[in-house]
């Protein structure tokens, strides 16, 4: 039996650059478009709006979730907040109460996390307001 020849249409680009947002990687993509992976690679090659919108697709598909994490912490939710703080600043949940001495951030008395939340709430609007005020500067130089 022969194989239906796979067609690069505007309607298959956007297909891919979807499925790519949705966090696909490109071998789930070349199947749920009935095409062998080999077969999306060599298209890729010779399409390069194929790459295009697997590029655009991942990066919408981030700009998105970035987008909800950024509202779930200016709501003050704890989890995102320092989900955003160890997976983009590098922040752990060993936090230093006395000079030297580390200490998970449970093990402090109520007290000591209460302060130590008030002084990273602080740390996370700076940091907030600074990456506004650079995506602005951004936009209006594009």
């Amino acid at each position: 039996m022969t194989r239906k020849k796979f067609v690069i249409t505007p309607a298959e680009i956007k297909k891919i650059e979807s499925l790519a947002a949705k966090g696909m990687n490109e071998e789930d993509i070349a199947w749920y478009l009935g095409i062998t992976p080999s077969t999306l690679s060599r298209k890729k090659k010779e399409y390069e709006q194929i790459e295009q919108a697997i590029k655009l697709g991942k990066a919408r598909g981030k700009g998105f979730v970035v987008g909800k994490l950024f509202a779930k912490i200016k709501e003050g939710n704890l989890s995102a907040i320092i989900f955003y703080l160890k997976t983009q600043c590098k922040w752990s949940e060993h936090v230093t109460v006395n000079e030297g001495d580390k200490t998970s951030f449970l093990s402090l008395t109520p007290e000591q996390q209460i302060i130590f939340i008030k002084n990273l709430s602080v740390q996370i609007r700076s940091k907030l307001l600074a990456d506004a005020i650079k995506e602005l500067k951004a936009e209006r130089k594009g």
